[in-house]
């Protein structure tokens, strides 16, 4: 008995010290929690024809950054 009562005592003090979770992406953007958000890397203009043709199309519509 006593011996439990070591242990439900050992990890009830450990979870009040354990990490808390580090916010998401989305949430250090700004965005609410529980959002989700997509990030594309639109850096690849200039690596070839096609490249370059979905950096334009891209910039011109979905990319705002």
């Amino acid at each position: 008995m006593r011996i439990a009562a070591i242990l439900v005592l050992t990890l009830t003090v450990a979870g009040a010290f354990a990490p808390q979770a580090e916010p998401t992406y989305a949430e250090r953007l700004g965005w609410p929690e529980g959002t989700r958000a997509v990030i594309f890397h639109v850096d690849d203009a200039g690596m070839c024809l096609d490249a370059n043709a979905g950096a334009i199309e891209a910039v011109a519509g979905l990319a705002t950054s």
